[in-house]
């Protein structure tokens, strides 16, 4: 059983929680468990913060995002301060839902599997509370999910990423290949790394059963967004209430080339298209690869594209009459990723090693990763896990 009393050992807990609790698991105490639980994670507060206040009164100024006394995060946007928010809420929940019954109601008994699913909790949040930011920066910088500005350094090249560097500011570029191999990650790496004034990805991955109309409707209202954010007026001309139209779209992409000297709209992850819509789809994007897109005014050698998708576009080239086909081979450049080599799987664990400190086996590294990035990094994060306080 998952939420069984054996479990409660330092392979899984704190080894401080597992102290204060003591022996009350073993003697089937469970309600004293978590309540000595609750008084261990109290003391951690009190003695972090200076402060004598008790209960949800006590997390709440302790782990407040506007002032925090303990910071799990750099609060550097909105996702730090949300993450910061859910660490108090859940503190005080601890309380309320955990601490509260058993103090105020004489006869309330738990099960051993209540009082292990609450000890879990109070155990996640003595976690968050004690976590050495300098530390957990360092391991978030080196086991990142996407790549940006500040983590760009551990980035490793692979040579067929170079293909896009090659030919990213010369063509517009399609990069196929199975889940996991790092197009997403190769894509925002090499846009960050050239003279591009305005870059923005758009996330097609919830659209796989949706038709073109949807996909044209996606990029309209992330583009929207973004120029939003440019400070940009939108023209009039452009119709928010026609975000499916392809000539609003387009009268969108060009205030954003007639504003900045060059741009990148990164296409993540396009889904599997039928027949009809996979022409759909070509026919806009020759639109796009037009030297001047008439009638709305702007050059479109400004702007390139850069997509990624597990689908090859390849096998579907016999959809395209020979004009569609020639204009694409014109004006795209297909790069196919493949799964990682035992060599690269090794550079990348060294490199994430240099900055964690952690120590995986090259052999283990190999095996488990199967060949993908994304797989060697949660083997990372879990072998040092336990090791984050």
């Amino acid at each position: 059983m998952i939420f069984a009393k054996e479990n409660f050992n330092i392979n899984n807990f704190n080894e401080e929680l597992i102290n204060a609790v003591g022996n009350r698991l073993e003697n089937e105490n469970y309600e004293d468990a978590v309540k000595q639980a609750l008084l261990f994670i109290t003391d951690i507060f009190r003695s972090k913060t200076g402060l004598t206040e008790d209960g949800v009164s006590l997390v709440s100024k302790a782990l407040s995002p506007s002032n925090p006394l303990i910071q799990i995060n750099e609060l550097k946007d909105d996702t730090d301060e949300n993450e910061q928010k859910g660490i108090m809420f859940l503190s005080q929940g601890i309380y309320a839902a955990f601490r509260n019954p058993l103090n105020h109601t004489i006869h309330t008994k738990i099960t051993e599997k209540e009082c292990m699913r609450q000890l879990i909790i109070i155990d996640m949040v003595y976690d968050y509370i004690t976590r050495d930011l300098k530390i957990e920066n360092a391991i978030s910088q080196a086991l990142f999910d996407l790549v940006n500005k500040s983590n760009k350094d551990y980035y490793y090249e692979r040579e067929n990423d170079k293909q896009i560097k090659k030919n990213l500011m010369l063509d517009n570029i399609w990069i196929h290949g199975v889940s996991g191999v790092g197009k997403t990650n190769a894509a925002i790496y090499y846009t960050l790394n050239n003279p591009c004034k305005f870059i923005h990805t758009i996330y097609f991955s919830d659209l796989e059963d949706y038709g073109i109309d949807t996909i044209i409707q996606n990029i309209f209202e992330s583009l929207y967004d973004a120029v939003l954010v440019t400070e940009l007026t939108i023209s009039p001309s452009v119709d928010q209430n026609k975000s499916n139209d392809k000539k609003e779209l387009l009268k969108l992409i060009c205030l954003l080339v007639n504003k900045f000297s060059n741009i990148v709209l990164i296409f993540d992850d396009i889904p599997q298209l039928d027949s009809n819509e996979f022409n759909d789809f070509f026919k806009f994007l020759l639109v796009l690869f037009k030297n001047s897109s008439s009638g709305i005014g702007c050059n479109s050698n400004k702007l390139k594209l850069l997509i990624t998708s597990i689908v090859n576009p390849l096998e579907n080239f016999a959809l395209l009459d020979a004009v569609k086909k020639e204009k694409i081979e014109e004006n795209l450049k297909f790069i196919k990723f493949d799964y990682w080599n035992d060599k690269e799987i090794i550079n990348l664990k060294k490199l994430i090693e240099k900055q964690t400190g952690s120590q995986v086996s090259d052999e283990k590294a190999i095996s488990l990763a199967e060949g993908k990035p994304r797989k060697l990094k949660r083997l990372i994060k879990d072998s040092i896990s336990g090791d984050i306080k």
